[in-house]
């Protein structure tokens, strides 16, 4: 079980979210060739809280939820319902991981030159618990 697993899993508990990628939301990189709208997520940091009598089971990361689309609009829409879909969520448990909280923590908007294509990068720190 991992912070990956409850990601996923927030993410794809909004249905909203979901019908408006289709459905793709993926692991680190999308598709090739990729399909717009997508969301791509990846861990960018983490570790365990330490303890000096045993190990503790409390994990964090940090996270990296990124939107692709073919406009900003709908890049900041779908931006906006990941930030919905995770921000705030506590105390619960997801893919079998349990999460003490997961909150937003900034945003970047990008476009990139060639393609076309904006994209926003969200950054988030989940705290969890590992077996």
């Amino acid at each position: 079980m991992s912070a990956h697993a409850a990601v996923l899993g927030l993410l794809q508990a909004s249905p909203e979210l979901v019908a408006a990628v289709d459905g793709r939301i993926y692991p680190d990189e999308m598709d090739d060739p990729p399909v717009y709208p997508s969301v791509t997520f990846q861990k960018i940091g983490g570790g365990r809280a330490r303890s000096a009598v045993k190990s503790s089971s409390l994990a964090r990361a940090s996270i990296q939820v990124s939107t692709w689309a073919k406009s900003r609009d709908e890049t900041v829409q779908i931006a906006g319902l990941i930030r919905r879909a995770l921000d705030r969520k506590r105390q619960l448990t997801l893919s079998g991981v349990p999460v003490d909280d997961c909150f937003y923590v900034s945003d970047i908007d990008l476009k990139d030159p060639d393609s076309g294509i904006c994209f926003n990068h969200m950054s988030f720190k989940i705290h969890y618990r590992e077996p």
